[in-house]
């Protein structure tokens, strides 16, 4: 059981858990890659017991495909996984995003123009996701409904693989997208906020489900997905 276990050896699953979500999520880690635990402590210099629970908890996002007698394998990005993504955010976050603006605080609104502006740079690199959710967090997570807020934290999560097959094209409609969401939480127009928050999910959902598909047109042709909506050759 992980309380049993040193401190040291927890915080080294948590570490390799972040890095190794990090890489699937951004695409360095593509889908079909096979998850060697002895390969990937020697990269993370550490054990295989950290690497072997960080899995566990990739698995537990639904990130990572694990069967404790076979080699674990990152999932694919399916259209099916993304609709049902896109159908969960779509029933619950323009809701929370519309219960959130009778309770938002000046800080929300300054948090959000924050990552507003840092979303507006072309400089399109991991931290740019953790950026885009740490907006709508901002604003949602004053909706007072924690089971909601928990649920959609899920799912953005695992959104977050899919989103880099828009970036690439998409960066200036993003932001665009979101300076609506912004100026209407600052009129804390409920109503917008919650029409531009759908607005943003169903665009989001429709360019995704086109790159989407063109993608697994090109996988077909012997090329794999990698970060930014771009390809490189399939390896065995």
């Amino acid at each position: 059981m992980l309380g049993l276990r040193s401190a040291d050896e927890t915080t080294a699953a948590e570490t390799a858990f972040s890095l190794l979500r990090d890489r699937i999520l951004t695409g360095d880690l593509p889908p079909g890659t096979k998850l060697n635990q002895a390969s990937l402590a020697r990269q993370l210099g550490m054990s295989r017991i950290p690497v072997r629970d960080a899995i566990r908890a990739l698995a537990a996002e639904g990130l990572v495909s694990h069967d404790p007698h076979r080699t674990a394998v990152v999932t694919d990005l399916s259209p099916d996984g993304l609709a049902e993504l896109y159908e969960l955010r779509l029933a619950l976050e323009p809701r929370a995003s519309e219960l959130a603006v009778a309770h938002l605080q000046p800080e929300d609104i300054d948090e959000m123009q924050e990552c507003l502006a840092y979303m507006e740079d072309d400089s399109l690199d991991p931290a740019w996701l953790e950026i885009h959710d740490r907006f709508h967090a901002s604003l949602y997570r004053r909706s007072r409904r924690p089971r909601m807020i928990e649920i959609l934290e899920r799912a953005r999560a695992q959104t977050r693989r899919y989103t880099w097959l828009r970036l690439d094209r998409d960066a200036n409609d993003i932001a665009a997208e979101h300076r609506l969401i912004l100026a209407a939480a600052r009129r804390r127009d409920s109503a917008a906020v919650q029409a531009m928050v759908e607005a943003h999910l169903t665009a989001s959902y429709g360019a995704l489900r086109e790159r989407l598909r063109s993608a697994d047109s090109r996988d077909r042709g012997g090329k794999r997905l990698q970060r930014g909506g771009g390809v490189q050759p399939a390896t065995a």
